[in-house]
């Protein structure tokens, strides 16, 4: 990814700022963006790290690794499509995100992280100059409600139209294993909301999916990680313990600081808990449990 001596050759080159004495004169923007080879030698920075933790620690699971080697090749347009492939709104989140994935860079251990910000908004500005930003309308519009919000934009259409295509990818697809991370979303909590549209109005909310809301409860996988007691008690009482596995976010830095102590707040018993840390995730991904068991025959695992 990038240039693979470009951590030890380039530095961190961040952002210009105006300074307050003329920015509070105006109300222009007064960020300014690094220049072409700037980005360039801030992409070449990315390291072939193996993991790439940015990945992770970004909340929309940006595919960073790609956009930089993408930048350093002044590759401008694929870059600009690697980083829509996953963020709708790079001109907002170049420019205000705080960038926990530069707080997950693997380079940030022993030295500066990379400038991701600062290259996430020259590929999108960038892509603004080019006119490569242009809407996509979906081919085929139904002019159905969804959770009883007329869908419009491009924003909500790109991700309610997903949502309904993983409803529907899960009737067509039974043997399909998913799972929804962040206990879910908001879903397990808005499902009395959702099933009393779907029993009042199956007309506009039922056309394409027979079951009612709350059978899908027991047919995806839901992670634990809401950061609250209440909440993931509430999740365990509406999806079961069957559905539940161990979620920390690791390693975004709001994620779980102690892996697993949200569990073990609540309190379960012995089958509980097994379930949750372990039991579920192995199901989940189709893992028979034998295979991580200690083998009495080896030394280290009495």
């Amino acid at each position: 990814m990038g240039k693979i001596t470009g951590f030890l050759e380039f530095g961190r080159e961040p952002e210009t700022v105006e300074a307050p004495a003329a920015r509070k004169r105006h109300w222009r923007e007064f960020v300014r963006g690094l220049d072409d080879e700037p980005a360039r030698r801030q992409a070449a920075r990315c390291m072939d790290c193996g993991i790439p933790f940015c990945h992770h620690g970004c909340p929309v699971h940006n595919t960073i690794p790609d956009f930089n080697d993408l930048v350093y090749r002044q590759d401008w347009r694929r870059a600009l499509e690697a980083l829509h492939a996953t963020n709708n709104f790079p001109e907002f989140t170049g420019r205000i995100c705080p960038a926990p994935c530069e707080a997950a860079c693997t380079l940030n251990i022993a030295s500066d992280p990379v400038g991701i910000k600062s290259i996430e908004h020259k590929i999108i500005d960038r892509g603004w100059e080019e006119g490569w930003v242009v809407p996509r309308p979906p081919a085929r519009r139904t002019g159905k409600l969804i959770d009883g919000r007329q869908v419009t934009g491009w924003f909500s259409e790109d991700f309610s139209l997903a949502e309904l295509k993983t409803l529907r990818a899960r009737e067509r697809l039974p043997k399909l294993r998913v799972m929804l991370a962040h206990g879910g979303g908001s879903f397990p909590y808005t499902i009395g909301r959702i099933e009393h549209g779907f029993r009042m109005r199956p007309d506009l909310v039922a056309t394409d999916n027979p079951r009612n809301p709350r059978e899908y409860l027991k047919r995806f996988y839901f992670d634990s990680c809401v950061h609250d007691d209440d909440a993931l008690r509430y999740l365990l009482d509406v999806t079961g313990v069957e559905q539940v596995m161990l979620g920390t976010d690791y390693p975004f830095p709001l994620g779980e600081q102690v892996p697993g102590s949200g569990i073990e707040a609540l309190g379960l018993d012995e089958a509980g808990r097994e379930r949750l840390f372990h039991g579920t995730a192995l199901e989940w991904l189709g893992l028979p449990r034998h295979r991580f068991a200690p083998d009495p025959s080896r030394p280290e695992s009495a």
